[in-house]
């Protein structure tokens, strides 16, 4: 039952994120900015506010958002970024569609993105919990 209210927090959090990253996405395609770079820009944004609501909301950290972690978060999400735009460009290249291909790889993302970011609030925790 922990797992399951885990998993629905993340999504909720994650479906918010994945708004603003399409949001910002598409304005930095309005300013002709290019796909990739576009996409490295908004993902990075929106990683970014989910730190903070995951580490909030989600996996008890709420004490002081450490540098380091913030950090290491954001190095664990260069490569899911990475492999996220990498999806995006290849499904626009299938589909032809930049909004649907959007959508789908944000679908594939979440389900590795979640496993990826409680492993890490793991990790967090018990190396807090090993200061005490």
């Amino acid at each position: 039952m922990k797992n399951t209210r885990y998993f629905i927090v993340f999504l909720v959090i994650g479906v918010f994120c994945v708004f603003v990253d399409y949001n910002i996405y598409l304005l930095l395609l309005s300013l002709s900015l290019p796909l990739f770079l576009a996409k490295i820009l908004s993902s990075t944004v929106s990683v970014s506010v989910n730190y903070l609501l995951n580490s909030k909301f989600n996996f008890n950290n709420s004490q002081k958002i450490s540098p380091k972690f913030y950090l290491q978060y954001l190095l664990l999400y260069a490569v899911l970024i990475l492999l996220n735009a990498l999806i995006n460009i290849g499904l626009i290249k299938i589909t032809s569609n930049i909004k649907l291909s959007f959508w789908l790889a944000a679908i594939i993302a979440a389900f590795t993105n979640y496993i990826a970011v409680k492993l890490f609030f793991s990790n967090i925790n018990q190396t807090n919990s090993r200061r005490w």
